[in-house]
């Protein structure tokens, strides 16, 4: 009988699965004494044997429970159960970006540029709350998400977008290395320097992330994606970048804000993901979407 299997972990009991990767499964959980329920991430048994595996699995931990924002996930501690190592992080009730956008399109509702605005600045702010993250000595962690991607920006009932999912994270200190020529992360949001220089990758890889999620959302097309891997790695790297609708339906600063995340210079890029935040903030604001409530009530109505 595996943890997973025989009802509880550690002292937690399991409800529901409501989540799957390929090194764990996330379950929403009680604890066994009373409290409120958690999401508990748990490696998967068979890599619990592999010891990369679970010190890659430790370092997520470490590296997430460093970061202490509203718009990032919080965790709660960690354990194990039967050899095989959990961690317990805050339960947000809500759905994904990605689900937002699923069900508004099966629907057939259009969401308010506005909102998706709100989400996305949120997100931002998160982002750069984890670049800016220091360790205990005061240095600072150099931190980059490195899988920037609508599943991993969840909208809560409550209105507040949060980050989560550090597991293959970049930090100073990570214990676990990167190999020489791997990639890592979500092919279609990557930066190009994540394909052709991945030892090399700083903040603003989840920077082009942000405005490869902002293209998307506003327009409802695929930026980079194919269904063959290898056109969607020649898409990052060669394919020219459209430009935002120039029809007066999207803000000039929201153009201008996602066409330099966009840019295949670095140099080009944003400085901070609090710059892209602040213009996204802005222009939710001017369009009636300050505040959690806008974001809030979109996610009651699609969950």
């Amino acid at each position: 009988m595996t943890a997973a299997e025989d009802g509880t972990v550690g002292p937690y009991a399991l409800l529901e699965e409501i989540g799957r990767g390929s090194t764990a499964t996330v379950y929403r959980a009680r604890p066994t004494g009373g409290g409120a329920d958690v999401a508990l991430k748990l490696l998967r048994p068979d890599l619990a044997l592999v010891e990369s595996a679970v010190t890659m699995f430790a370092d997520e931990a470490r590296i997430a429970a460093r970061i202490t924002h509203p718009n990032v996930v919080r965790v709660l501690g960690t354990g194990e159960h039967q050899g095989t190592p959990y961690i317990v992080q805050e339960l947000v009730e809500g759905l994904s970006l990605g689900e937002l956008q699923t069900r508004a399109q099966e629907r057939a509702r259009r969401i308010e540029l506005g909102t998706l605005l709100a989400v996305l600045a949120q997100a931002a702010e998160g982002l750069h709350a984890a670049h800016e993250t220091r360790d205990a000595l005061g240095a600072p962690s150099n931190i980059v998400h490195r899988d920037v991607k609508p599943h991993n920006v969840l909208s809560g009932l409550d209105g507040r977008v949060r980050v989560v999912d550090f597991g293959v994270a970049a930090a100073r200190d990570r214990s676990t290395r990167t190999a020489t020529g791997a990639t890592k992360g979500t092919l279609a949001y990557l930066a190009p320097e994540q394909i052709l220089s991945p030892r090399e990758v700083d903040r603003r890889a989840d920077i082009w992330a942000l405005g490869v999620m902002a293209f998307e959302a506003i327009t409802g097309q695929r930026l980079f994606f194919d269904k063959m891997e290898g056109v969607t790695i020649w898409n990052v790297v060669h394919r020219e970048i459209p430009a935002l609708p120039a029809d007066g339906s999207v803000p000039e600063a929201v153009t201008q804000v996602v066409s330099r995340c966009l840019s295949r210079s670095r140099e080009q890029r944003p400085a901070s993901a609090a710059a892209v935040a602040e213009v996204l903030e802005s222009e939710a604001a001017a369009l009636g979407s300050g505040g959690l409530e806008p974001i809030a009530r979109l996610t009651r109505e699609l969950a």
